[in-house]
């Protein structure tokens, strides 16, 4: 019976506590969301980039404090190095579960790179990437995920001032002209006569 009890243990408890283990170190995975930086252009001339940004959050949606934060440049051809003239750049998500890289300077490999971002917490991880360009030309400072909104607000407001211009230039600024009203159009088919074979 004892045999046979062993058995049983062997079949059933051992597999229910690996199963147990694997769940207990895989608790999630972390999400990884790029604020800032993703799209931007680094200057080569200048030697001005973009630092990037970015939040964690875990598999609940919840923000995550105190996480670490690995971003790492690529080895070779178009890319840069961070503050600590480092390939990789550590920091650690703050309370709103944000955490930037510091010090990116572009090299002189113009071109399309990324950067990888990965993320870990208490046995919980995340990874995603950070698309950028060294260029030659300049950096633009475009940054797709940025709002535009107040590049919208200025737009407005310098077309509304276009169409006061061009209206207060036409009228001359005074009082309002009175439209005069439409010439009727006539149209006439003259004489009409009838008559004989000439």
């Amino acid at each position: 019976m004892l045999h046979l009890y062993n058995k049983a243990k062997l079949l059933f408890v051992w597999p229910l506590v690996a199963c147990l283990a694997l769940v207990a170190q895989n608790r999630g995975i972390l999400k990884i969301t790029v604020v800032e930086g993703d799209g931007a252009f680094n200057d080569i001339k200048k030697k001005t980039a973009h630092d990037a940004v970015v939040e964690v959050r875990d598999e609940n949606n919840r923000l995550v404090p105190d996480a670490r934060v690995v971003f790492s440049a690529p080895s070779a051809g178009p890319g840069g190095s961070f503050e600590n003239g480092q390939k990789t750049y550590i920091a650690t998500t703050d309370a709103m579960g944000r955490a930037k890289s510091r010090g990116f300077k572009p090299n002189t490999s113009e071109g399309r790179f990324q950067i990888k971002v990965t993320a870990s917490d208490d046995g919980r991880t995340g990874s995603t990437v950070i698309s950028q360009s060294n260029t030659l030309a300049g950096g633009t400072g475009f940054e797709p995920n940025k709002s535009h909104k107040t590049r919208y607000i200025l737009v407005g407001v310098l077309g509304g001032a276009a169409v006061g211009g061009v209206v207060a230039a036409t009228h001359g600024g005074g009082t309002a002209a009175v439209a005069s009203p439409p010439v009727p159009t006539t149209i006439s088919t003259g004489t009409i006569t009838v008559g004989g074979p000439r």
